[in-house]
């Protein structure tokens, strides 16, 4: 196992990473004392090593991607096996909780999404019981079984920064929950479940232009005046196109590909879009939600020429509003009017 690269001139902080003696037998406990040391450890490395003992449980081909994850963060892992090296190590287990291995998969699905996004004070614990509660579900709890949210926002944004920022680790993630998608049983319910999560959770800067200006078929991307700008994001539409799982393109392209979906590669357009999205939430024709879904792209600054920008927006409001007078022309027009007439008497 490769030990990726160790910061220079630093010591490595040893942390302890559990193991089961028998994955089947003792698993659980494994997971079970990893989150609660996880939860309680003020070490932001310790935290990391038990979250990621926690994921090898749950998704045990996982563990060389979560080692070296770790000897890059400066961790070097010291193993311990369960129960057999607990006694050497003064570890019990009166307090901890024992797991099934459904309570495993909903606390381990959200060890998953910690990883993938930095989540604000205010919107954390709604967003994370909503979705604790969407697992009990699929994993058949109950909606009243007590699984507590395992990690405070402070400690999850921690692993989002930290282990999240792993681009091997992060892809490899990916890679295993897409290899659920045509399983059966539980955990390939789950797994699907997190798919979805995450595909709603990108927020780069492709898929806002294309969902402020090139879903839309905005006047602004005829314009020559962006002719390059255009030429960079039909690079990045192929790239999509050819992707089997465009919405995780983000995660699985390689680092050469991921540049093409880059807003400096289309600075003005990115511009344009971050307008026209600005000037919807002012308007309130678009959700708040909105905002806090794409604010780490909203707070971007692209260097665009900004009378250009202006111009370019102008253009833009123009077009959206003539297709919608457009529209509404068309749907009272007789004929449609006619064609509805025989539903409605």
């Amino acid at each position: 196992m490769s030990r990726g690269s160790i910061r220079a001139n630093s010591r490595p902080k040893v942390c302890k990473f559990y193991v089961p003696d028998d994955w089947k037998s003792y698993g659980g406990d494994v997971f079970a004392l990893a989150l609660d040391e996880a939860a309680k450890t003020s070490d932001d490395l310790c935290l990391c090593t038990n979250v990621a003992c926690a994921l090898s449980i749950l998704l045990p081909d996982l563990k060389d991607e979560l080692f070296n994850a770790l000897y890059q963060l400066g961790v070097s892992p010291m193993v311990v096996s369960i129960p057999s090296q607990a006694d050497e190590h003064l570890i019990t287990f009166d307090d901890i909780p024992e797991y099934t291995w459904l309570h495993i998969l909903v606390r381990g699905a959200f060890c998953i999404f910690t990883l993938f996004r930095t989540v604000s004070p205010a919107h954390y614990t709604p967003c994370m019981l909503k979705r604790f509660q969407a697992l009990k579900g699929i994993v058949g709890c109950g909606p009243n079984a007590e699984i507590p949210i395992p990690l405070n926002q402070s400690k999850a944004n921690t692993l989002r920064m930290k282990l999240g920022s792993n681009r091997a680790l992060i892809k490899r993630i990916i890679e295993l929950i897409l290899g659920f998608k045509n399983e059966s049983g539980c955990i390939a319910s789950v797994m699907r479940y997190v798919a979805k999560i995450l595909s709603y959770n990108v927020r780069d800067d492709f898929s806002f232009i294309y969902y402020t200006l090139v879903k839309y078929e905005s006047p602004v991307l005829s314009d020559p005046r962006v002719e390059q700008d255009v030429i960079k994001l039909e690079e990045a539409l192929e790239l999509m196109k050819d992707s089997d799982y465009p919405q995780f393109t983000r995660y699985l392209a390689s680092t050469a590909d991921l540049f093409k979906l880059d807003g400096s590669q289309f600075p003005t357009l990115m511009s344009v879009a971050q307008k026209v999205k600005a000037e919807e939430l002012r308007s309130g024709a678009s959700s708040g939600s909105e905002t806090n879904h794409y604010q780490f792209v909203l707070s971007k600054s692209f260097g665009a020429d900004k009378d250009l920008v202006k111009d370019l927006w102008r253009i833009h409001s123009a077009g959206m509003a003539e297709k919608q007078r457009r529209l509404v022309e068309w749907m009272t027009s007789e004929d449609v009017l006619a064609s509805v007439r025989p539903f409605y008497g």
